[in-house]
């Protein structure tokens, strides 16, 4: 057996092997012996099949597999042995003349391309660049409006005769024709309409002044800020495809209307909000809360570092793909039959992770970045907790919890994505340190402006 490799351009490479008959003949005649004794057919005994008869029906199958066995391990050990970065997978190239046939042995060739992994510098960290991190201020406005959500949230329902801005209407929607008549097998359905979603304001004053048992005539896909699709799910209760099949009218019937009465801020609010005791007074309440914006405007700040960073790294460093390679890698192993032009318009977001992803590694191994076995149980440990207490569970035992952990770490694809997090915070942590920041005061208003802007 021989294997060469022929460069094409800087970042492609074409590796060819070459399997002479004596490599493979010894292996497919003990595959085609021990077949012969697990082989089932008709008028032999089980195990009694003559290798001839077995060798001439499914030789060229078992020569196959050997074959492929052969090039997929001496492919592998070779660009291991040879230290090649490879992008993807090796392709085989196809050859309409290669003819397998087991009574024949012979000689073959196989081709397979290679996309190479380019090599780039990262000298732009080596300038110690500068960033802005901001320090977002939450105001009284802000921490108000938190204690109103909260007052919302922990509220009672009421059920007044009048509309109000923020109430929710249960109402019955009765498909009509243009004079107002219900039409047979037309489109009926009671939904909840929030009453700040209706987008005609002309229509919204006329609704506002309905009460209990009151009727209206509404252009049902002019009625609220809705695409057709939401309004056909949400409003009428329909399948999207049937949408263009409803007309426009409806008569709306006011059922019932429902209003929440804001919790006063006192100690009942302070124990459904924090649990019994730990929280005293007003004050203390208005301070637990800042604290809660100002960690939550923090990770806001530290997302918006992050994305500033990500962006002027990939500017800033020059990385060449092979990018012919590269889209018919992404055309020939996908599982789905994937056309040039979706091709053309998916890749430049491939392409980008793909440099990010290269960045990754190349600042993990030149700064020996790596990840321990515990670093990934414990951060499994903690999304599972982060989890649970979403759905009130405080305290999970221990050994319970480690029982869980030990299941999840079987799940390749959880490993996979936890260990791509953890090294990209410490990937992070180390670009931080090798950055200037600048702290910069922000108001939320200014921040939130800043963040729509860049979207």
């Amino acid at each position: 057996m021989q294997i060469t490799q022929e460069k094409l351009g800087d970042l492609k490479a074409l590796v060819k092997i070459q399997i002479e008959k004596n490599d493979y003949q010894t292996k497919v005649e003990k595959s085609i012996k021990d077949y012969s004794r697990k082989v089932t057919l008709k008028g032999f005994r089980p195990g009694k099949v003559p290798s001839a008869i077995v060798k001439k029906m499914y030789g060229n199958q078992i020569l196959f597999d050997e074959l492929n066995r052969m090039l997929s391990e001496e492919l592998n050990n070779y660009i291991k042995e040879n230290e090649i970065d490879i992008l993807g997978n090796p392709l085989p190239q196809r050859n309409e003349s290669l003819v397998i046939d087991v009574l024949e042995p012979k000689d073959y060739e196989f081709e397979y391309e290679l996309g190479l992994a380019p090599d780039f510098e990262l000298s732009f960290l080596k300038k110690k660049p500068s960033f802005e991190q901001f320090k977002i201020v939450p105001d009284k406005k802000e921490l108000d409006e938190e204690i109103e959500k909260l007052q919302k949230r922990f509220g009672t329902s009421t059920n007044p005769d009048d509309i109000e801005e923020e109430d929710i209407v249960y109402v019955q929607l009765t498909e009509t024709d243009e004079n107002g008549e219900p039409i047979d097998d037309g489109v009926t359905n009671s939904p909840a309409i929030p009453v700040n979603m209706i987008s005609d304001e002309k229509v919204k004053k006329q609704f506002m002044k309905l009460k209990k048992d009151d009727e209206m005539m509404v252009d049902i896909f002019k009625f609220m800020d809705r695409d057709k699709s939401e309004i056909a799910r949400f409003v009428l209760g329909i399948d999207e495809d049937k949408v263009d099949q409803v007309g426009k009218n409806f008569r709306l019937k006011v059922e019932n209307i429902t209003r929440i009465q804001p919790a006063p801020v006192d100690r009942e609010l302070f124990d459904k909000v924090y649990g019994e005791g730990k929280v005293e007074n007003e004050e203390e309440f208005r301070n637990k809360i800042s604290e809660e914006l100002e960690n939550y405007y923090q990770s806001q700040s530290e997302r918006k570092l992050i994305a500033d960073i990500v962006e002027k790294l990939m500017e800033k460093t020059e990385i060449p793909l092979p990018d012919t390679f590269l889209k018919k890698w992404i055309q020939e192993t996908n599982d789905k039959e994937i056309s040039d032009d979706e091709i053309e318009k998916d890749y430049p977001a491939f392409a980008k992770n793909l440099k990010w992803s290269l960045i990754v590694n190349k600042i993990a191994e030149q700064n020996q970045i790596k990840i321990e076995a515990e670093e990934l149980k414990e951060r499994m440990r903690q999304n599972v907790r982060n989890q649970l207490m979403q759905y009130g569970y405080m305290d999970f035992p221990d050994d319970q919890m480690d029982a869980y952990v030990q299941n999840l770490l079987k799940d390749q694809e959880q490993v996979r994505q936890t260990r791509d997090l953890i090294l990209e915070d410490k990937i992070f942590d180390h670009i931080k340190s090798e950055i200037s920041l600048k702290e910069k005061e922000i108001s939320v208003e200014k921040f939130n402006k800043l963040i729509s802007k860049e979207k």
